[in-house]
């Protein structure tokens, strides 16, 4: 049949379990002692082709290390890889929207120094799919047709801003021996041909002062950008992220207190479309024979996101005793997600090393884990859940009695997930041979209980007109029971 309707019904699929090992090399000088190091990943590029992106992702290596007179160096090098990926339903035009992170992080040479980090690639991306109905029947087939919505994700144009802070040291600072960035995003408001989007950069940052005392400070900048975007309607719901592309922290000449972040940001995100259809849920033939050809299809039905703050604690004991607490370094990030009977949970490790002077005021470096679990509460409408956004808002630590040092995270858990529903779809029908007409000239059938009288009309292979007004006295709707009577002129 001709009488057929294509819509888009794009959908948002997870990318996760993408998994790799990079690895960094960095000279030491002859003197210089290794105390530690950390990892950062980034994704620089993203090549969408025909069931497969190929993604570029830059690694920054960064080795903590101090001399013989106590003096400490922070020394950096990058990594660049390609890698690929296959996935069912990704077109050159795809939107898609990734993160690299760091999940584990280890020194596995001296000097040179060479650092191995574990890095998943997660994120999503649009599948583009078309969704064809049947919306009206030709003569001699009767369709039973309904208002049926179907859900369409449009994506957004990307959207990168440049964001430029200001902050003030406690100290004046001799040199930025570490630091971490990550985006928020509180909330997304369409309206018509624009939205807005509001969020917050989370900042960290370990500096030697310059009487060579070790501070680390934690600072937080609210921010908001708006985006013109043709088709957006006050009525769309809007998902939108934040990913960091470049973060760089200077000390300001004049005044060594002052601290100037730059910070450019990503913001992906898309549209929910609800378009109403009426479709075609049924169809028979009086006269003859059809064949009905459905498809399954998968389509999004709404967004979930869910924030909560979180406390986690460790204790790890230290090996030849503890003088002063020097700092600790940033953080690699494991997490998951999954809905429960008690609703979303978010679970991870948190790998942080810290630095200390020993009993013999020497500088050491000891690695340990910290766990945590949240509970995002129940009701969770998704049963999909992206890789959770882990943002380390402040990260401290102090020593517990002469060998023991106490880690304390407050963290920022995001859990995003999509909700779906698998929908039948009558997108043609074929007529076959005619049907055998039976030589009866009345026939009786008794409703059954939730029966409509379509129904019956298809049962009695007739219309429902017809039914009717044969059956003028038999109230509708049926609620079983009736005797329905069709009545037929044969010929003599």
């Amino acid at each position: 049949m001709e009488n057929n309707i294509v819509i888009n019904g794009n959908s948002k699929e997870i990318i996760k379990d993408v998994l790799f090992q990079e690895t960094g090399e960095i000279a030491v000088e002859s003197g210089q002692k290794v105390l530690g190091a950390t990892a950062r990943s980034r994704v620089t590029a993203c090549e969408a082709l025909e069931n497969e992106m190929r993604i570029s992702v830059k690694t920054t290596f960064r080795v903590v290390t101090c001399d013989e007179q106590g003096n400490y160096y922070s020394l950096t090098s990058d990594s660049e890889s390609m890698h690929t990926v296959n996935r069912e339903g990704i077109t050159p035009t795809s939107k898609i929207c990734l993160n690299a992170l760091v999940t584990d992080c280890e020194k596995i040479t001296s000097n040179p120094v060479k650092v191995k980090a574990t890095v998943e690639i997660v994120g999503w991306y649009i599948k583009t799919e078309e969704v064809t109905f049947l919306n009206a029947c030709n003569p001699g087939i009767y369709c039973k047709t309904e208002k049926s919505y179907i859900e369409n994700l449009i994506p957004l144009s990307d959207n990168t801003i440049t964001l430029t802070y200001t902050d003030e040291a406690r100290m004046p600072i001799a040199k930025i021996i570490d630091y971490y960035g990550s985006v928020t995003i509180d909330g997304v408001y369409p309206s018509s041909g624009i939205y807005r989007v509001e969020g917050d950069l989370t900042l960290r940052v370990v500096a030697v002062t310059d009487n060579g005392q070790f501070i680390t400070q934690n600072f937080s900048h609210p921010f908001s950008t708006e985006s013109a975007e043709e088709g957006i309607t006050p009525e769309m719901r809007l998902d939108a992220e934040g990913k960091i592309k470049s973060l760089t922290f200077t000390m300001t000449e004049s005044d060594k207190r002052i601290l100037v972040c730059d910070a450019t940001v990503r913001i992906c995100g898309v549209a929910l479309e609800e378009q109403e259809v009426e479709k075609t849920v049924d169809v028979y033939s009086v006269t003859n024979e059809i064949e009905i050809k459905t498809e399954e299809k998968k389509v999004n039905s709404h967004f979930c996101m869910r924030s909560v703050r979180e406390k986690a604690t460790a204790t790890i004991s230290v090996g030849g005793g503890i003088s002063e607490v020097l700092g600790v370094l940033s953080p690699s990030v494991s997490a998951s997600g999954s809905v429960g009977s008690d609703g979303i949970n978010a679970e991870g490790l948190l790998s942080v090393t810290v630095l200390y002077l020993d009993e013999n005021n020497q500088a050491q470096a000891i690695t340990g884990e910290v766990p945590f679990l949240s509970n995002l509460g129940g009701e969770y409408d998704c049963e999909t859940v992206f890789t959770p956004e882990v943002a380390v808002t402040s990260l401290g630590v102090r020593p517990r009695g002469s060998s023991d040092v106490e880690i304390t995270a407050e963290l920022l858990v995001t859990v995003r997930g999509v909700q779906s529903k698998e929908i039948t779809i009558i997108n043609d029908v074929e007529l076959g041979a005619e049907k055998e007409e039976n030589d009866f000239a009345v026939s009786l059938y008794i409703a059954k209980e939730g029966e409509t009288l379509w129904e019956v009309a298809k049962a009695l292979n007739t219309d429902e007109i017809t039914l009717a007004e044969q059956n003028a006295d038999v109230g509708l709707p049926l609620k079983g029971g009736e005797k329905i009577l069709l009545y037929k002129y044969l010929p003599e």
